[in-house]
């Protein structure tokens, strides 16, 4: 019932003010063994949180935790597991108090072990690439422990388990461009099996233009380590970054990654990009505003600048009607 009160503003408002974020929560807690309740639940905190203060007071309350546990006592739910991380997703944007949070009640863990449980279920998948990217967007120490958890090679195993699945994989590749950037990161990811996986999408999905994107702006972020250069090359990245400039060449976010891409495989540095003074990229940061992003000093952080709204979208939360 709080779930169906809590589709709107005014009622989510009204439901924490009359003590509804505690009842959601102790149901949690209570009724951790029972399926529907912990469905019901999870589309009551997925709505509640799309409130800013209602995330706050859910984090304050223990919801994280609870939640967590719940995954872990339902693992064999496939439901379960798609809409508690849906609901974590909208606990942690904008919001680095309860990311924290999700990391210290093994957030991370909980999520990867959704995935390698229901390996088939696209929606599983999805889900949980959303909310994973959610909790280690803008987090260099929280991508060192997802990539140290295995989590690359988790995305990449379910990209091939699901490929008939066009929307999990552009999820999938966004998640795998935003962890791909710090320096230190790149060797594991490029042996995680992240790089067929992401070939494989672009190949099968020539004709989408933001899965070839974020798939070159993956590749590219790998290309400026100079070491994985040749493997790249013999993976075959060159010749879908050539295939996605030549079906996409008008569309900006495109051109910017297959160039880059191309200039790195080629053998550039990052000198060749701190020359260009000022770019114009697509990108969508929490709230969905369009950017005119500078090139910093240091090339890999221009990725992070370019990290979506956790969600994907143009807004990081999701409220179920």
């Amino acid at each position: 019932a709080i779930a169906n009160l809590s589709a709107s503003v005014a009622c989510r408002e009204a439901v924490a003010k009359e003590g509804g974020l505690e009842g959601v929560i102790e149901a949690i807690k209570k009724h951790a063994s029972v399926e529907d309740v912990q469905l019901e639940a999870a589309n009551a905190v997925n709505n509640l949180a799309a409130t800013p203060s209602n995330r706050d007071q859910l984090g304050t309350l223990g919801a994280i935790p609870a939640m967590i546990e719940a995954m872990a006592i339902n693992l064999e739910s496939s439901a379960v597991q798609e809409r508690m991380t849906a609901a974590l997703l909208n606990m942690v944007v904008d919001h680095t108090t309860n990311k924290a949070k999700v990391v210290a009640a093994g957030g991370m863990a909980a999520g990867l072990a959704a995935m390698r449980k229901h390996w088939g279920e696209p929606g599983v998948q999805e889900q949980c690439c959303r909310f994973l990217r959610g909790v280690f967007t803008q987090s260099d120490a929280n991508k060192k422990a997802f990539v140290d958890l295995g989590g690359c090679g988790a995305i990449a195993h379910g990209m091939k388990e699901n490929i008939e699945t066009e929307n999990l994989q552009i999820v999938a590749c966004q998640a795998l461009a935003s962890i791909s950037g710090p320096s230190e990161l790149k060797a594991a990811i490029a042996t995680s099996g992240a790089v067929p996986a992401v070939i494989e999408a672009m190949k099968t999905y020539p004709a989408n233009p933001k899965l070839q994107e974020q798939g070159c702006w993956c590749l590219k972020n790998l290309a400026m380590e100079e070491k994985l250069r040749a493997g790249l090359e013999t993976a075959g990245a060159r010749a879908v970054i050539v295939a996605a400039q030549a079906a996409h060449g008008s569309h900006a976010g495109v051109k910017q990654e297959t160039d880059e891409a191309l200039l790195f495989l080629d053998g550039a540095d990052q000198s060749v990009l701190e020359k260009i003074s000022k770019v114009t990229t697509p990108s969508m940061y929490p709230g969905g505003a369009v950017q005119s992003a500078p090139i910093p000093g240091k090339v890999d952080e221009f990725a992070h600048n370019r990290e979506l709204a956790p969600g994907g979208g143009n807004s990081g939360c999701c409220v179920i009607a």
